[in-house]
This record gives C-alpha cells, structure tokens and sequence, in this order.
C-alpha cells in the first residue's frame, strides 16, 4: 500500500522497475534480482525522457517598485500573457485596474512592475 500518498501502487511499482534498470551497470545483481521479483521480463529497455516537461518560474508583481504578489507561471513567457494573468488571476489586480499605467517594465522570468500615476 502507498505510504499514506494518493499515489497508486501501480505508478510506485513503474518507478521502481525505472529506477532498478537504471541501476543495471552498477549493481546488476541486486538490480535484475528486484526486477525478477516485480515480473518485469524485458530488462534491457532504458525509460523514456519525456521532453515536453515546462518549467516554471515566479514572477514578482510591482506596483510602483512595491511587491503586492508572486505568481508561478511556465518560464520564458511573454509579457502580454503576464498581463492577462495579472488582470485575471492575481491579488495585485486591485492596484492596477482601471488606474492610470503610465509605464510597464518586464524582466522575463523575474518580475512585472506597473509605474501608475495618481
């Protein structure tokens, strides 16, 4: 049973095959012994590199150089899909709707600071 996880055994049990494959040039006895016991017949195939992961980032909204949130968003994103996110999703939303943006800086992947004048 999984350790008090929402994982199921099945998913526990792939990730052992994976890491005990891996493990064949450095202990091979112990390593074919462990694959032996899950059932695991096909012991020359390495695990797949899923490339597609995206990586995330927090980036800091300003207002007027003041932090008012950190949002977590898949790195190397535009500044106008920021923006949405801002307007939408964020705890700083308050400060910038419907004032006056005289001047918006964005450092990709580090933070958004919205200069409004009074």
């Amino acid at each position: 049973d999984s350790v008090e996880l929402n994982i199921s055994n099945n998913i526990i049990k792939k990730n052992i095959i994976d890491i005990m494959k891996l493990l064949i040039p450095f202990t091979p006895h112990l390593a074919n012994e462990c694959l032996e016991i899950h059932n695991c017949k096909i012991t020359d195939d390495w695990p797949q590199i899923k490339l597609n992961l995206k990586e995330k980032v927090n980036i800091a909204i300003q207002i007027n150089g003041k932090t008012r949130d950190v949002i977590n968003v898949d790195k190397d994103i535009e500044q106008d899909v920021v923006d949405n996110l801002v307007l939408k999703e964020s705890k700083a939303e308050k400060y910038v709707k419907n004032k006056n943006i005289k001047k918006i800086i964005f450092v990709k992947n580090r933070i958004i600071n919205y200069i409004i004048t009074n």
